[in-house]
């Protein structure tokens, strides 16, 4: 098994953009874990959540996070929103690699997912008026498991795009590198 790193964040926070950055920066494969449930299972996040619903799904996505052990070499791994928050995938991320927490203010989230569209299953039925509420109440639900994270990046801290992915290539180097694992905020 190679260095993990595990981008775990909300639903918006970039982590499929930045794990698709960092992948070409380090030359390491970029693993999506909803795309993999989705080839694996052979229908959508949406589908999977409508027809077995979300107790199945994060059984699923468990399943999923722990066949990356399998993987040979340095991999950077993208994670739901709610990857960290069930079962004990928190602690299973911590203890095989390194986590980084993409931390955004749920009002640039909302930003983001209706420029997205809002096609996020947890968002079916969350109209526009009601998204940055909704937001706020899962940040706070979630923010537990991520405070657990080995390194939080705050977007709103960290002042832009240039910014951010330098202190997130700082963040993920000494993992890529084989340094010993510490906690650290930027």
């Amino acid at each position: 098994m190679g260095q993990l790193i595990f981008l775990i964040g909300m639903m918006g926070s970039g982590k499929s953009y930045w794990g698709k950055r960092l992948s070409e920066a380090y030359d390491c494969p970029l693993v999506d874990l909803d795309s993999c449930i989705e080839r694996g299972e052979g229908e959508s996040i949406s589908s999977l959540f409508e027809r077995r619903g979300e107790a199945v799904f994060r059984a699923l996505e468990g399943s999923y996070l722990r066949i990356l052990l399998d993987k040979e070499g340095p991999l950077v791994v993208s994670t739901g929103g709610g990857t960290p928050c069930f079962f004990d995938n928190m602690s299973f991320m911590n203890r095989h690699g390194r986590t980084v927490w993409l931390d955004v203010s749920p009002g640039i989230l909302a930003q983001r997912l209706v420029a997205d569209g809002n096609s996020r299953p947890l968002l079916s039925g969350v109209g526009e008026g009601q998204l940055l509420s909704f937001l706020e109440n899962k940040l706070e639900e979630r923010a537990f498991w991520y405070s657990q994270s080995d390194v939080r990046l705050a977007w709103d801290a960290v002042g832009g795009e240039d910014a951010f992915w330098a202190a997130l290539s700082l963040a993920v180097f000494p993992a890529l590198s084989s340094s010993v694992p510490g906690r650290a905020s930027y």
